[in-house]
């Protein structure tokens, strides 16, 4: 529903590993599809040929300290959603995200079209002794719409957010705002 707080539509996580989420149409109070890398990691995950509407996007995280690896979303339209592409952890629960491949996006009316965030504050403390490193993170054919933030932000400078921006295109003449910080 949409007003239901905390009603993620589907969550992969802590040991998830060779899954696929195909083929649905999701509307949700939380995070339309969250991959969480509890202590036993989230590895080896496609979410392909999917339509997402309210909601708090494709995310990955917050729990990341398992790591997270070989993820591959596709195919993918969302519209309406509060966030888009969403990747988020903090130092209290990070871990390393890497070899995540975003490919033939369509977003349209997200206040937060993209949002890479080491610092994500609803769980809590964002300092800690895990900090949330993510790499080789490839954004390639994303199409947006309607105005919003982009955000990239690395923990620190050891710690950083490192993306790839392939044919990433905004389509409209909307307003859009960008967060970057510790990001290459």
């Amino acid at each position: 529903q949409r007003g239901a707080r905390n009603t993620d539509g589907i969550d992969p996580g802590n040991g998830a590993r060779n899954v696929t989420i195909t083929q649905s149409w999701i509307r949700t109070g939380d995070d339309n599809v969250a991959i969480k890398g509890g202590p036993g990691g989230a590895n080896n995950i496609t979410v392909s040929h999917n339509h997402f509407y309210w909601g708090h996007g494709m995310s990955i995280g917050s729990e990341t300290n398992g790591g997270v690896s070989h993820i591959l979303v596709t195919d993918l339209s969302l519209d309406g959603p509060d966030n888009g592409i969403r990747i988020k952890s903090n130092g209290s629960r990070g871990g390393l995200v890497q070899d995540v491949i975003y490919d033939d996006v369509c977003i349209r009316n997200s206040p937060n079209p993209i949002t890479l965030d080491t610092k994500y504050t609803a769980t809590g403390t964002v300092k800690g002794n895990s900090p949330p490193p993510m790499r080789d993170i490839v954004l390639r054919n994303v199409r947006i719409s309607g105005g919003g933030k982009i955000s990239f932000n690395g923990y620190d400078a050891d710690h950083r957010v490192e993306v790839t921006l392939d044919g990433v295109q905004l389509t409209d003449n909307d307003a859009y705002t960008y967060s970057l910080h510790h990001a290459d």
